[in-house]
């Protein structure tokens, strides 16, 4: 019973040092809130970010640095965090993770502090009911053996759905628009990556995979982003309702 107990506490200390409770954990990362202390201040939310697979520490510097230009420049156009949320890099340098199994691939940590709140919510969780009926739709249509029938059953609800998804997706595209303002390209857009807050607004989050573009962005990029997030939000729709994915694609409103 000692040795259990003394190993629970050597694992709460270890959840303390990284933040409080885990939230998640992806492939790049692990999200704690509330947060660490970073710089001196108490994050909302800490992310522990997983640099690089079999990196040399240089070439985690050179994605850390990358990451803290891109911070940069998002804190030049929008210093409040009206629009995007943008980490604060809590240390200078990486530390070798704890995640490296020996394996032969060298992973790099460094934590980061985001300004939201354990309250706010995922585009996709903000809007449930409109994603969940859509995902039960296309489940149904699929699954059937009369898919065609089923296509025109569930028409009128999937005009109106697509009706409510150009207003959604609307949203975040004045989010890119500023983004792409500064001809820096997102790289991930998701459900995900995109947070209603808890006044309603939506910002704009992890930028690991975004990049700033040496000439101007042409519109084929902007498009493209907007493209791939219906694409991972509404799987499907391009197949069932071809006409209506393109409708919301190309919508002035997207």
């Amino acid at each position: 019973m000692k040795r259990k107990t003394l190993r629970r506490k050597r694992q709460a200390r270890k959840t303390r040092k990284q933040g409080g409770v885990r939230l998640g954990k992806g492939a790049y990362g692990r999200v704690y809130a509330p947060g660490m202390l970073c710089k001196g201040t108490p994050a909302q939310v800490t992310k522990v970010l997983n640099i690089g697979r079999d990196m040399t520490h240089e070439a985690a510097m050179n994605t850390i640095r990358k990451l803290k230009v891109i911070s940069a420049k998002l804190n030049e156009i929008d210093p409040n965090q009206d629009f995007f949320l943008y980490p604060e890099f809590c240390d200078e340098e990486p530390t070798l993770s704890n995640e490296n199994k020996g394996d032969g691939l060298t992973i790099y940590d460094i934590a980061v502090s985001y300004n939201m709140r354990r309250a706010d919510k995922t585009l996709r969780e903000a809007h449930k009911a409109e994603f969940d009926e859509a995902d039960k739709m296309m489940d149904t249509i699929y699954e059937s053996e009369d898919m065609e029938i089923l296509r025109k059953k569930h028409r009128p609800e999937a005009e109106a759905l697509a009706d409510k998804f150009v207003v959604i997706f609307g949203k975040v595209k004045t989010l890119l628009d500023k983004l792409h303002s500064i001809d820096i390209l997102h790289g991930d857009m998701s459900s995900q990556n995109v947070m209603v807050m808890k006044d309603g607004s939506y910002r704009l989050i992890d930028f690991d995979f975004s990049r700033i573009n040496s000439t101007p962005l042409e519109p084929f990029q902007k498009r493209e982003e907007m493209k791939n997030l219906v694409d991972m939000s509404l799987t499907g729709w391009n197949k069932i309702y071809p006409d209506l994915y393109t409708r919301m694609v190309n919508s002035p409103a997207i």
